[in-house]
């Protein structure tokens, strides 16, 4: 029996050092409200705790004693928490560690509105049941306090297929009939004191809702009453949800939506620093994603982490300074260490995609890229970095910085993944040379480029570059065949730069080898069977060009005929578009690339009109750039195969005048 008691005490201090708390952090509750209200609060848990306690003292008949208040975790991303409990201002509490989870108190929402949102399959909700049926079968993806139920959009993921749900308290401020509305995209439902007052099923548009026609009517007393507003979103574009009111008396017309000063308000709390149990600092720090920067699809992250110790720093991002932005590239949770004077502390960062962020100014995205070219010249970045920069400093113009960016890019052929720093080179170098046709200064950069080049890939891309210069810009088909020889198709990295390979390839073989085995290869490209479907999409795409061509879009109409190239590689050999797609580069005051366009029309047994017409123009070009031999061969052409053609009579005044040039 004694050895039972013994053994007994022994589990009783285990379990008690169990339950102590490693650290603290002392809770104030801010606001001058002395009415208990819902208090919100948001703190770091240190990576060495998994549990936490709300704890308060009251006072009591013999002195003093603390005690646990209940708590609802509302929001949970890393080390970052989120928690709501019941308070009044002023009230100040402890948020007690500890190592291992423990049970907590509960606490229910008593004002405010809270809402949160989950993910789901997008189905068709049919009616209240259906909608709780789903929200328990799924996982919540966030939640937020709100103003008030007006909203147009998912602060948590995308708009389409989410559901959301507000539980609030509203303020009634006489006894009688009530009658509330609902306007939403999709279904929504809308409860007072968990009776269905608004029934709103199904999929549709906001209209009926915003014109009062979606409604329902409760008589309530004076007070205070719970308020449950549900919507499922299946809009992709939309996400509109709107709780409206029509006080007892008022006028049919004169609803509005219920404004924030009718529900009821919440508190804040703040914690403080983290502490030992008797009141030691503790090395500690917060974080925060303060921006999302968002440039052709690609992200980063602004993440700033503050840290009230200015001595004896060491993080594991490397950074030496209590204040600093680090940049992340990817979404993820990565695990952030701080080493000070009175020990260390690791927390665990949580980045993903931010919906809500407000704009901000290109100075201060500018600003941004400038500390993560720092970063990643000091301590390094993800390799995702180095696209999204890439990018980001062309789009910006930040032109002195992409300049120095690129350099740097080339002395990590080894580890930059070498369609990057091939981009780079184009956005920066090449595109601008070649849309002003000069065409040996782009070659002399990509001749330098190429002698720096120790990448295999990196080389492949750039031979590929050179050769699609030299075949469709300089007329050079040998030099092309032969850099395209030294290509390794294994190297291209990308689809796209593999598709670039197949139409060099192909559009060789046929200045080379002729039509037949031109289209051999096309028809390999891409396996589109020549059906009706794509017929008819080609038709569309020919028409777009054209009707962008009319109305002088052509930007637009070399989008057009971007996509159609990439959908039915194949057109590249129809007369038609090969004659459109070189008037469209005449226009962009690209003649000489629209000429080899039109040498090429010339190999695909074009109907006589349309070789008559890239004959005209090849003249005109060449009679204009004093190359006269190839014009005049251009003119005997048209006059030879079509002498009774506008361009026969043309070419005959344009010999007259040839031949006077050649005299002289």
């Amino acid at each position: 029996m004694k050895k039972l008691f013994i053994y007994t005490l022994l589990l009783i201090g285990i379990f008690a050092v169990a339950d102590k708390p490693l650290f603290m952090r002392k809770v104030t509750v801010s606001g001058k409200s002395q009415q208990k209200l819902t208090t919100k609060l948001e703190f770091y848990i240190p990576d060495s705790c998994s549990g936490y306690r709300l704890l308060g003292e009251i006072k009591t008949k013999t002195g003093k004693r603390e005690k646990e208040y209940g708590v609802d975790e509302y929001y949970r991303r890393g080390s970052l928490v989120k928690i709501f409990f019941s308070a009044s201002s002023g009230q100040k509490f402890q948020l007690a560690f500890y190592k291992n989870k423990v049970k907590r108190l509960a606490q229910k929402q008593t004002s405010g509105v809270l809402r949160r949102v989950k993910k789901f399959n997008g189905k068709n909700v049919r009616n209240l049941a259906m909608f709780k049926e789903l929200w328990n079968d799924n996982t919540l993806r966030g939640a937020r306090f709100e103003k008030k139920i007006y909203s147009g959009w998912n602060p948590f993921g995308p708009k389409r297929n989410s559901l959301h749900w507000y539980s609030a308290f509203i303020k009634i401020p006489r006894n009688g009939k009530w009658t509330f509305f609902s306007a939403s995209i999709d279904a929504s439902f809308l409860l007072i004191d968990n009776k269905l007052i608004v029934n709103s099923p199904y999929r549709k548009w906001i209209s009926n809702g915003q014109r009062g026609k979606i409604k329902g009517t409760v008589t309530l007393k004076k007070g205070v009453h719970r308020l449950d507003y549900l919507h499922a979103n299946n809009n992709s574009s939309h996400c509109y949800a709107i709780a409206a009111f029509l006080p007892p008396g008022a006028k049919k017309r004169s609803f509005h939506y219920i404004p924030d000063t009718v529900y009821t308000p919440i508190l804040t709390a703040t914690a403080g620093p983290l502490q030992t149990l008797s009141g030691k600092p503790v090395c500690d720090f917060d974080w925060q994603i303060i921006d999302m920067i968002e440039i052709n699809e690609r992200q980063m992250y602004v993440v700033k982490f503050k840290t009230p110790f200015k001595s004896f720093l060491t993080w594991s991002l490397g950074e030496k300074a209590p204040e600093f932005n680090y940049f992340y590239f990817k979404p993820g949770e990565y695990p952030v260490e701080l080493k000070c004077n009175m020990g260390k502390i690791k927390q665990d960062v949580v980045v993903d995609y931010q919906y809500m962020l407000k704009p901000i100014g290109t100075y201060k995205v500018k600003g941004f890229i400038s500390e993560a070219l720092k970063q990643e010249k000091i301590y390094g970045i993800q390799s995702e970095g180095y696209a999204f920069l890439a990018s980001a400093l062309v789009k910006l113009k930040m032109k002195k910085e992409a300049g120095k960016f690129y350099k740097h890019l080339l002395t990590k052929q080894n580890s930059v993944p070498p369609e990057i720093t091939f981009t780079l080179f184009n956005d920066l170098i090449l595109n601008d040379l070649l849309r002003k046709e000069r065409y040996k200064e782009a070659e002399k950069q990509l001749n330098i480029l190429l002698k720096l080049i120790k990448s295999p890939k990196l080389l492949s891309t750039a031979n590929l570059a050179y050769s699609e210069l030299l075949f469709y810009r300089l007329g050079d088909i040998a030099g092309a065949a032969r850099y395209f020889s030294k290509i390794k198709r294994k190297d291209l990295a990308t689809k796209e730069l593999q598709m670039r390979h197949n139409l060099v390839q192909a559009d060789l073989a046929l200045m080379n080898k002729g039509l037949e085995a031109a289209t051999k290869l096309y028809k390999n490209i891409k396996t589109v069977s020549p059906n009706r479907k794509v017929q008819l999409a080609v038709s569309g795409a020919l028409i777009a060009i054209q009707n962008c061509y009319i109305l002088k879009k052509y930007d637009a109409a070399l989008e057009h005929s971007k996509k159609l190239e990439n959908a039915y590689p194949a057109v590249r050999l129809e007369p038609s578009y090969l004659l459109l797609k070189a008037k469209l580069f005449k226009q962009l005051r690209q003649p000489r690339r629209a000429t080899w366009i039109l040498l090429r029309l010339l190999e695909t047994n074009a109907p006589i009109t349309l070789e008559t017409k890239a004959n005209w123009q090849l003249a005109q070009f060449y009679f204009k750039n004093k190359q006269y031999l190839p014009a005049q061969k251009r003119l005997h052409n048209i006059l030879k195969n079509a002498p009774r053609s506008r361009e026969a009579a043309e070419a005959t005044i344009l010999l007259k005048k040839l031949k006077k040039e050649l005299q002289r």
